[in-house]
């Protein structure tokens, strides 16, 4: 079974290599954004508790957006692909809690030039994004300082990975391809080395 959680800064495009990946190992595609906006949208017990939060400016607490992630994680019959999340230590030790740690987490990245490229791309399409610009530099000096203690947390782990998220979705969904078929092998291994030192296996 393969459990992936598939994180990248603003502007990296993930949706399309997850759905690649997912579709390609058989497992369940998650988006952590859509599933999270789709809370709100439909107004569910969690959306609602979630949009209390957003109207009044303020973070919405991650016990709340793990247990959303983690009902949803619950009704998959196998494994699953989950793209943008966790993004905090917080977040990722609430689904260790909840029985969800992924076998691999794999962070897209960007050099400069290329994240450069990406943001003079997107205002060319949409130049409504030029208006944004400062929110979104923001938005991306904010993931780098996030993703520093993340990052150390699943390498302690022996489960992160970085990949270059720059190119076409099909070229970056084939690096992650490469990396999750061995990736996950080497978790398989951990888990059986774990239960023969606990005395589990025969």
């Amino acid at each position: 079974m393969r459990k992936v959680a598939l994180v990248g800064g603003p502007g990296i495009d993930r949706s399309g290599p997850a759905q690649v990946l997912a579709e390609a190992y058989d497992l369940t595609f998650i988006s952590a954004g859509d599933l999270l906006r789709g809370h709100v949208q439909h107004r569910t017990a969690t959306g609602e508790q979630m949009d209390q939060y957003i109207r009044a400016g303020n973070l919405v607490p991650e016990e709340l957006t793990a247990t959303a992630i983690a009902d949803a994680l619950a009704g998959v019959d196998g494994g699953w692909v989950l793209s943008g999340y966790p993004t905090t230590v917080g977040q990722a030790e609430c689904l260790t809690r909840r029985g969800h740690q992924p076998d691999a987490v794999i962070e897209l990245v960007l050099t400069e030039d290329e994240y450069g490229f990406v943001m003079r791309r997107w205002m060319e399409l949409d130049p409504q994004q030029a208006e944004r610009q400062e929110e979104i530099m923001l938005r991306h000096s904010l993931y780098q300082e996030r993703a520093e203690p993340l990052r150390a947390y699943y390498q302690a782990r022996g489960m992160f990975q970085t990949t270059s998220g720059f190119g076409d979705y099909e070229d970056v969904a084939a690096r992650l391809i490469t990396i999750v078929s061995g990736a996950c092998g080497r978790a398989r291994r951990r888990l059986g080395s774990s239960a023969r030192r606990l005395g589990c296996c025969r």
